[in-house]
């Protein structure tokens, strides 16, 4: 009994640690963000103060997850909710930072042009 409660404690927290990659399908340019601080290098946990993904979320993840939460992910999210704001506050769009300054792109399109900056950082 006491190995099936290390097993389900193990799962439990392994499920709240996880992060999950499949929302950069949700943006555009969301494997191809730009790292804040590391030319050349890309950001994996857009939404995520932790680069790799996991723990608190910065602005822009937080936006997402409170947008994701009131509109249906799949229904043109990107372009509908998310796309005009500007999360960081740094006076651009996240739309003009993820290489969609039109905010026309759609989930498995090609983008207008690459990710100039990360939405989550100013």
């Amino acid at each position: 009994m006491e190995s099936l409660l290390k097993v389900v404690t193990l799962l439990a927290f392994l499920g709240i640690t996880m992060a999950y990659p499949f929302y950069a399908d949700y943006i555009p340019n969301g494997y191809k963000v730009p790292h804040p601080t590391q030319p050349g290098q890309f950001w994996r946990g857009v939404g995520h103060v932790d680069e790799a993904g996991s723990g608190p979320r910065n602005v822009f993840g937080a936006d997402f997850e409170a947008l994701s939460k009131m509109h249906n992910i799949e229904d043109n999210f990107w372009k509908k909710h998310l796309c005009a704001m500007d999360s960081d506050g740094d006076r651009l769009t996240n739309g003009q930072e993820l290489g969609d300054p039109n905010c026309k792109w759609t989930k498995g399109s090609q983008p207008a042009g690459a990710a100039q900056s990360h939405p989550g950082f100013a």
